[in-house]
């Protein structure tokens, strides 16, 4: 064997157990089946440029390394909150320790990793388009005494994103907390004079998983695609609209753009308040602690059941995915289904089939054209 050759069956040797290394990796990661498959061929029948597709888009390290630690962090800073309010309790306040127990039920909140429970003190008013939302929403904001908590996917700073980014300014400026998080990615085009503007009148702004141009593949699938608003601890926001112009189904609008959201009164807001305050600490190190200005007590607003699930980037279980399977397998007369994504996996699409042949009516609307490639 000459020495070119010795070298070539080094290398190959090398390669295919570093292949066999990353097979592990991805046996132990659990993946769809597919993808483990597809990956694993690149792998093998394109040496060396399929090994750089699956590191480049397969895997993450940095991705990894940072939301491990996330999980690491929210469960910490859970716990602390939790022993807060277990010396809170301790207090000898009979007014607070009563409110603790009967009203607000924190140390309950945090329920496994999703962080929610089940409330039935709410009303829900589910708002229809943009043309429905923006005009509640930029009141609900004005309305603000204490603070306006806002993490979303899309801020523009066009006609409608304007005039909320002017809120923002003008409820700062007159004492009120604002803190805004927007995705990187998604609010790419928010202008740097946007963020000065907001920063300048005391907005507190960050950016979510900041995007450098060599790692925009590595992190375009790691996105914060919450759309959550939050407003004195008493009113919540949360559903599919982001804010831009496109969501304003306007005379001059080429498309017409049909989604959803909630407008939440009630003690459900207190599930997105901690949704918000953890994203919060993983973008500014800013740990706030709970109080009853981000908590306060919540009168009777109606006897609406309701759970926020959530799921991001660090989340370890398919919490959205085993709620609407959960649901579709409990319902008994129908299921509606309105999405502008339609990918279900397996599992999903068996509960729906399995409803639909014992007599549950199944409705799927999808849009006649997406949005997306």
């Amino acid at each position: 064997m000459t020495s070119p050759q010795l070298i070539w069956v080094i290398v190959l040797t090398i390669y295919y157990g570093i292949v066999f290394f990353f097979f592990l990796q991805l046996l132990l990661e659990n993946k769809n089946p597919l993808k483990t498959q597809s990956y694993l061929l690149m792998m093998v029948l394109l040496p060396g440029i399929g090994l750089f597709i699956y590191l480049f888009f397969g895997v993450n390290l940095r991705k990894k390394k940072m939301y491990s630690r996330k999980v690491f962090r929210d469960h910490k800073i859970i716990q602390h909150w939790i022993k807060n309010y277990e010396n809170l309790l301790n207090q000898s306040s009979d007014d607070f320790n009563t409110y603790l127990h009967e009203k607000a039920k924190l140390p309950y909140l945090f329920w496994r990793n999703n962080y929610s429970t089940l409330s039935n003190n709410n009303k829900i008013t589910v708002l229809f388009n943009g043309e429905e939302k923006f005009p509640i929403l930029m009141n609900k904001l004005s309305e603000a005494k204490h603070h306006i908590h806002f993490e979303y996917y899309i801020l523009e700073d066009d006609a409608i994103g304007s005039q909320i980014i002017d809120l923002f300014c003008e409820k700062a400026k007159s004492g009120v907390k604002v803190r805004v998080i927007v995705d990187a990615l998604g609010s790419s085009d928010l202008s740097n004079k946007s963020i000065r503007k907001m920063k300048k009148a005391g907005v507190e702004f960050r950016e979510y998983n900041p995007v450098i141009f060599i790692t925009v593949v590595n992190k375009v699938n790691y996105r914060d695609h919450r759309k959550i608003v939050v407003i004195d601890g008493r009113v919540g926001f949360i559903g599919g609209i982001n804010i831009a112009d496109r969501y304003l189904n306007s005379a001059h609008s080429k498309n017409y753009w049909r989604d959803t959201h909630c407008m939440i009164e009630g003690e459900a807001t207190y599930s997105l308040q901690i949704l918000f305050l953890l994203n919060w600490y993983f973008v500014s190190k800013e740990l706030l602690q709970p109080g009853l200005q981000l908590f306060p007590e919540i009168n009777y607003q109606g006897d609406v059941v309701t759970s926020i699930v959530s799921s991001d980037p660090d989340s370890d279980h398919p919490n959205l995915m085993e709620a609407y399977f959960s649901m579709i397998n409990s319902a008994r007369k129908e299921i509606l289904i309105s999405t502008p994504y339609f990918i279900p996996n397996e599992s999903i699409l068996t509960a729906m089939k399995t409803s639909a042949k014992g007599g549950v009516r199944v409705v799927l609307l999808l849009p006649a054209s997406t949005d997306s490639l």
